[in-house]
């Protein structure tokens, strides 16, 4: 494995593999997303002696403000999509070729002081259509049919998941207080 520099904005790849044969010695790996190192952090005190590193996909481009308020007409509703992505600085698209998506907008207007991503949302909730990005830093969107199962099949498109663990967390509470009434002097306390 080729390791490069902790650095701002480094891509950080994140593959999540398991062992298969008989027995388990075959190590299979698959992509599942592709992260960009945004903070460092080095907590040290007494105490502990941490580092924290916090990384976003490239979908974080679509929290960005939008500027200056921008008047589309009669666009259709891909072309309104990778608009918008590309203002938020993302170029690798994939949107279905569907009737759907090749509907015109008489008039869509993207607001000033609006995220990309509340535009994007409100196209998507208009005209059924859902996104995500995939491993290869591509934005995927998928129209929804009525036909699609209701079922959903593990991929690679996860949107959360987190995994967490605390070795040190407490398991007992104490409780301190005052007596019921009538039951000792003034100040006393009650531990239990």
């Amino acid at each position: 494995i080729n390791y490069q520099p902790i650095g701002s904005n480094v891509t950080l790849v994140l593959k999540e593999g398991y062992k298969t044969g008989s027995p388990p010695t075959t190590v299979e790996q698959l992509t599942t997303a592709r992260y960009h190192l945004n903070k460092i952090q080095f907590l040290r005190s007494p105490q502990e002696n941490l580092l924290k590193l916090t990384a976003y996909d490239l979908t974080r481009n679509l929290d960005i403000v939008n500027r200056f308020q921008n008047t589309y007409t009669s666009k259709t509703v891909s072309w309104l999509l990778t608009e918008i992505c590309a203002r938020a600085g993302l170029f690798s698209l994939v949107i279905p070729g569907t009737s759907q998506v090749s509907n015109s907008v008489d008039l869509f207007v993207l607001q000033s002081g609006q995220t990309y991503r509340q535009a994007l949302d409100e196209l998507c909730n208009t005209y059924y259509l859902e996104y995500f990005m995939d491993e290869h830093e591509t934005l995927i969107f998928v129209e929804l049919q009525n036909a699609d199962p209701v079922r959903w099949s593990y991929q690679n498109e996860i949107l959360l998941l987190t995994y967490s663990n605390n070795d040190l967390h407490g398991n007992h509470v104490i409780v301190t207080g005052k007596p019921k009434t009538g039951s000792g002097s003034i100040g006393v306390m009650t531990t239990g």
